[in-house]
C-alpha cells in the first residue's frame, strides 16, 4: 500500500492494542473509558469474563459496537489473548452467567439474541439474579417485569447502550 504502510488496518489495530494496554494499566481517565468498554461488552454478552476468547461470530451480535469489540474481532482472527483482571463476583455458590446456561443447553444461536434482549434491561446477570435462594422460582419482580437490584451488587459501567449488529 501507500506510505510504505503494508496493511493500513493491521497497523490501526496494533496502535489500538497498544493504546489499550498502555491506558489500562493506568489510572488515567482513557484507562477507565477502556475498563468500562471492557466491562460492558462482559455485561452486555453475558457469558462471563473471558468474553474476548468466545467466539465473535456467534456473540457479536449481542453488544453495541465500540473499539473494544472491534479489537475483540481483531485478537480472535490473529490468534491473540488480551488479559484483563475485571470480575464478576458471584453472590451464591456455584452461580453462574444466565446467558452460559442458555449456552451449555444448547439454545439455538439464532434464539440467544432474543434471550438476551431484556436481560442488560433487566439487571439480570447472575441465575442468582432472577432466581430464589433455593433455586426453585423465579423472583417475584422478574415474573413482573420490575427491574431489581442484581444479587451481587455489580454496578453496570458507566458506558451504556442497546446491542447493534457489526
Amino acid at each position: 500500500m501507500g506510505l510504505g504502510i503494508k496493511d493500513l488496518y493491521t497497523s490501526q489495530e496494533i496502535s489500538h492494542l497498544e493504546m489499550i494496554l498502555n491506558h489500562l494499566v493506568r489510572s488515567s481517565f482513557t484507562g477507565q473509558l477502556y475498563r468500562d468498554l471492557l466491562e460492558n461488552l462482559i455485561v452486555e454478552v453475558g457469558m462471563g469474563t473471558e468474553v474476548l476468547t468466545l467466539p465473535y461470530h456467534q456473540f457479536q451480535s449481542l453488544v453495541t459496537h465500540s473499539l473494544i469489540k472491534d479489537t475483540w474481532w481483531f485478537l480472535l482472527g490473529n490468534g491473540m489473548e488480551l488479559k484483563h483482571d475485571i470480575t464478576m463476583p458471584m453472590h451464591q455458590v456455584n452461580d453462574k452467567p444466565i446467558m452460559t446456561t442458555f449456552h451449555e443447553q444448547q439454545v439455538p444461536l439464532e434464539v440467544i439474541p432474543r434471550l438476551n434482549k431484556c436481560r442488560p434491561y433487566m439487571k439480570q446477570y447472575f441465575l442468582s439474579d432472577c432466581f430464589t435462594a433455593e433455586g426453585i422460582k423465579i423472583k417475584t419482580h422478574v415474573l413482573q417485569g420490575i427491574v431489581g437490584l442484581m444479587a451481587n451488587g455489580y454496578k453496570r459501567p458507566r458506558q451504556g447502550g442497546g446491542a447493534d449488529s457489526r
